[in-house]
């Protein structure tokens, strides 16, 4: 499905491409360039699009599967690492483990033996609570870890 509404952007970007070029009198080089960057501007602005749309499909159908659409989430940190857990699933990673601390947009990413374990900044109640979070992460990661986080090393201070 993906790919074919990506084949159908990039045939309505190049036939827009050809329009404005024949709108404008260009050579046929300068159109198809045209047709090429509004494809590639199309392809863009469709990747989001398409991830809500397979989201909401997806929901819809575990709602209609009488799946729950809600779950508690709590994260925790301890003296052995660092545990999320979602509804009946839980996941923990041990501090020696984890190989950096990321921010990436709307989240804190834990890196634990190449697992990401995202944490939505949306859940801390407020910046001190944050930068709380993410101290107590880095004085309980490896050297190393610590090294390879330097964003984080930042927000924490």
């Amino acid at each position: 499905m993906q790919v074919l509404s990506g084949v159908i952007i990039a045939a309505v970007g190049f036939g827009v491409g050809e329009v404005v070029q024949r709108l404008l009198g260009l050579e046929t080089p300068t159109g198809f360039l045209t047709g090429l960057v509004l494809c590639l501007l199309g392809l863009q602005a469709y990747r989001p699009l398409f991830a809500r749309i397979a989201m909401a499909g997806f929901r819809r159908n575990a709602a209609a599967r009488g799946l729950p659409q809600v779950f508690d989430v709590e994260v925790e940190t301890s003296a052995e690492g660092i545990r999320i857990s979602l509804g009946h699933y839980t996941i923990m990673a041990g501090w020696p483990g984890v190989t950096g601390l990321i921010r990436s947009g709307d989240y804190w990413v834990v890196l634990a033996d190449y697992q990401p374990l995202y944490v939505p900044r949306r859940w801390f109640a407020g910046a001190d609570e944050e930068r709380a979070f993410v101290g107590e992460v880095l004085e309980r990661i490896p050297p190393g870890a610590r090294g390879r986080s330097p964003e984080a090393v930042k927000a924490a201070a």
